[in-house]
């Protein structure tokens, strides 16, 4: 009787052993899937981003608000890749939003971007999608606000997006290859800061071409209002997260408001293939270093570009105002990041200037 009674002690302890492994089991893996969320908060590495923990700050529907009129955002974003979005604003009051708030909706964590600068109704977030392998092939919702220096926040914009299945990249290998002319200089860390004063030149708009194929040519137009253009000596070009960057002596010339700044180059002809998307980071440098805010521009690598979109050499001794040939410049608007052979992250740009120095319009 003891034996039996013995027998079915340790069977019921068994059975609970056997209950309580399968709750913790089952427990783990909807952590796992709960913190995926949070997983993606910590894998989106804005330029200036914090991670906070606790729900995002709460919004008000109050005019006195910034609040956002659209974003520009990827469908699909990349592990290991760098990504832009654009987020539109009329709030007249640019001056006092100074931070941009992104939450991954369930998550139990947000980012706050600071310095983020609203100039002329647009902010551009920009950064790198870190390697996390749970994050594949999965599907989120993300919601942007603007806050102000004051606290106040506006409306939460959400967007959908897909992590897509690709290979995950070292991202602490270099992420631009840049070949530029002796014109130009490279440095390789101490990229200038930003800043989205009026007492700087400020870019309120790049012309360039949303695809190329290949060893295609092409043109940049930066253009801007900044009254002082004897001031404007360079644009610094550079990549997401990157430290590296290019001093580049562009063309200025006249346009319909205010000037332009025109760089001419072309795209890399190995080391790309065909879906490739690559994000830039322009701003306007003066002869004393003060440099105004970045602006994104993507390129979509292309195998054929469709019938009227075809890009041609450009003419060094042409006038860079004048048409010359059927270039046609697309405003670039999608914007996720690149992935080159082998899984390697891509930035490769070939810059050659008109001339030594700047011509004024």
């Amino acid at each position: 009787m003891r034996t039996i009674l013995r027998s079915a002690f340790f069977l019921f302890l068994a059975l609970i052993a056997v209950h309580f492994s399968g709750c913790s089991k089952k427990s783990k893996k909807e952590d796992i899937t709960q913190s995926l969320e949070d997983r993606l908060t910590d894998a989106l590495d804005f330029e200036g981003g914090t991670v906070k923990e606790g729900d995002p700050p709460k919004a008000s529907d109050s005019d006195a608000a910034p609040q956002i009129s659209s974003v520009e955002s990827p469908e699909q974003y990349r592990l290991g890749a760098d990504f832009a979005v654009e987020l539109t604003s009329d709030y007249a009051e640019e001056q006092k939003v100074d931070k941009a708030i992104i939450h991954i909706l369930g998550a139990k964590k947000y980012i706050v971007v600071s310095p983020a600068y609203l100039v002329d109704g647009l902010m551009v977030l920009a950064g790198t999608l870190r390697n996390d392998p749970l994050l594949l092939e999965k599907a989120f919702d993300v919601e942007y606000a603007l806050q102000t220096s004051a606290g106040l926040t506006g409306r939460y914009r959400p967007v959908g997006f897909e992590i897509s299945r690709e290979t995950p990249q070292d991202v602490e290998s270099p992420i631009i290859a840049v070949s530029v002319s002796n014109d130009n200089t490279f440095h390789e860390s101490g990229r200038p800061e930003g800043s989205e004063s009026e007492d700087v030149p400020q870019i309120q708009e790049i012309e360039a071409p949303s695809q190329l194929r290949r060893g295609d040519a092409f043109s940049v137009k930066l253009y801007s209002d900044f009254a002082r253009t004897e001031e404007v000596v360079a644009a610094i070009l550079t990549t997401p997260l990157n430290d590296a960057y290019y001093e580049i002596r562009g063309v200025l010339s006249a346009a319909a408001s205010g000037w332009a700044m025109t760089i001419t180059g072309h795209l890399a002809t190995e080391g790309l293939e065909a879906g490739d998307l690559l994000v830039f980071l322009y701003a306007l440098k003066t002869t004393d270093g003060r440099v105004g805010a970045y602006r994104s521009w993507a390129v979509e690598v292309v195998d054929e570009i469709p019938d009227g979109d075809e890009d041609v050499d450009p003419d060094p001794d042409a006038d860079p105002d004048l048409p010359s040939g059927p270039l046609k410049m697309l405003p670039a608007r999608t914007l996720p990041a690149a992935i080159g052979k082998e899984g390697k992250q891509i930035h490769v740009l070939t810059v050659t200037p008109f001339s030594d120095g700047l011509k004024q319009p």
